[in-house]
């Protein structure tokens, strides 16, 4: 809720201001139909409804492709629904489980019910990312590209390591991504 009120006042835009709100849950969440349950925390739909205007939530699970879907998603809202401002809220929970318990969650899906060997997650993104390297000619770089953007976002968060180092750079670098061992 911080962060969205945070995000919203750095945009010189308040919680009012939304008509529209995509929530994209972590595995840890367990509430049904998260943007709703954010829209009901917040009192969107009370003040949408006091106010006679509309309001539009949606919640998009599309696991690592979630931010992505996220993004495209509102642009759909403000180019076909006519919306003029809407807001994604994110939850990673990579930070807050384990590693060994964040890929046994994944394997209880992918590897009982599809096709991928455990770890599921990494052989996952490994097949996607050879299909779009050998189809689409996406380069090494560009990929090393998206650690150099998530730190440049992560740095708006207060509570981020990003954020909270000296003054200056706050982001990884592709020279520091290509340095990095594999």
């Amino acid at each position: 809720r911080q962060v969205l009120t945070d995000a919203l006042k750095e945009s010189h835009l308040s919680i009012r201001d939304l008509e529209g709100l995509i929530a994209v849950p972590s595995l840890q969440e367990k509430n049904f139909m998260e943007a709703h349950y954010q829209a009901t925390s917040l009192g969107l739909f009370s003040s949408c409804v006091e106010e006679d205007r509309p309001f539009r939530c949606k919640t998009i699970d599309t696991g690592g492709a979630g931010p992505v879907s996220a993004v495209l998603e509102a642009q759909r809202m403000i180019q076909h629904e006519g919306l003029e401002c809407v807001a994604i809220v994110a939850a990673d929970c990579v930070g807050s489980m384990d590693s060994t318990a964040f890929l046994d969650k994944a394997d209880e899906i992918f590897v009982k019910h599809g096709n991928l060997p455990s770890p599921a997650i990494p052989n996952g993104y490994d097949r996607v990312t050879e299909y779009q390297m050998k189809t689409f000619g996406l380069t090494r770089d560009q990929l090393r590209m998206v650690v150099c953007l998530q730190s440049f976002h992560a740095g708006k968060h207060r509570d981020s390591l990003f954020f909270q180092k000296e003054q200056g750079k706050i982001y990884t670098s592709l020279e520091e991504v290509q340095e990095a061992p594999s």
